[in-house]
């Protein structure tokens, strides 16, 4: 999960050795303010010698002290930047971390008109789940869609959890007949995934609603979500366990308002 460019682990540590530098370049600067001897380079140059142990020692021991710092601040707030992206009972990104990636692929779409799909998946049936189950069993289902996602996307996709039992894979350069196969791939890996698991969870299954840039008007999140959205609300209303298409801008504009049912139970 890229979270940053530059770890703050790696970045904190440098910018600790930059400031040690201040210390003995400061009490070098205070002491030539003392004897008048400000921009004097012949002074400096003999007061440097002269001092080389005290100079050494403030060097070394405050370059230890504030790299070491450093890289601590640095962990923490890199863990700190993971924990707010990242849904704690998955492991998978958070809705935060899914806004910020669609604003950037989006960004990217309009930039070099490459495709991109976006798909919400609802678990079905959670709430029996956890009335039968319990939470736990509840927790090992959403845990089991997790599993399902690193099997089955690309290095190149997002998958999130972006509420209580709906998911979201964003994936870029894909055509609306590839992000049709991945969703079908998912939706019957986890079938398989929950073969594996306790006799006592029901069986898995997805509802999933698919759209990509050419569903919408504008190249915008809420309008991709949107049409993801309806595309899943008709999933559902299908009963259940099956994919479903946007249509197309185009097409919608031309009175074919009905999304393009892919029934794959």
């Amino acid at each position: 999960m890229r979270l940053s460019t530059t770890p703050s682990r790696r970045l904190y540590p440098i910018l600790g050795f930059f400031l040690s530098i201040g210390a003995p370049g400061g009490l070098l600067v205070m002491r030539a303010l003392m004897k008048g001897q400000l921009g004097n380079w012949e002074w400096t140059g003999q007061e440097l010698a002269s001092g080389v142990l005290t100079y050494g020692y403030i060097a070394v021991t405050t370059t230890v002290v504030f790299v070491g710092l450093g890289a601590i601040i640095g962990s923490h707030e890199d863990l700190l930047q993971r924990v707010s992206l990242t849904d704690p009972l998955t492991g998978l990104p958070n809705r935060r971390h899914f806004d910020q990636r669609l604003r950037e692929e989006l960004a990217r779409v309009d930039r070099f008109n490459l495709p991109l799909a976006l798909m919400i998946l609802d678990l079905d049936g959670l709430k029996e789940i956890n009335d039968t189950g319990g939470h736990e069993a509840g927790d090992q289902a959403l845990r089991a869609v997790a599993r399902t996602f690193q099997r089955t996307c690309r290095n190149t996709d997002l998958a999130a959890r972006i509420g209580g039992d709906e998911f979201i894979v964003l994936a870029p350069n894909i055509t609306e007949s590839d992000a049709e196969t991945l969703a079908n791939r998912i939706r019957k890996s986890l079938i398989e995934e929950a073969s594996r698991l306790s006799k006592a969870l029901p069986a898995l299954t997805l509802s999933i609603g698919v759209a990509d840039t050419r569903c919408i008007e504008e190249l915008s999140p809420d309008r991709l979500y949107a049409a993801a959205d309806q595309a899943l609300y008709r999933a559902k209303e299908k009963g259940k366990n099956n994919v479903v298409l946007a249509p197309p801008f185009v097409a919608a504009m031309a009175g074919a308002t009905d999304s393009r049912d892919v029934d794959r139970r």
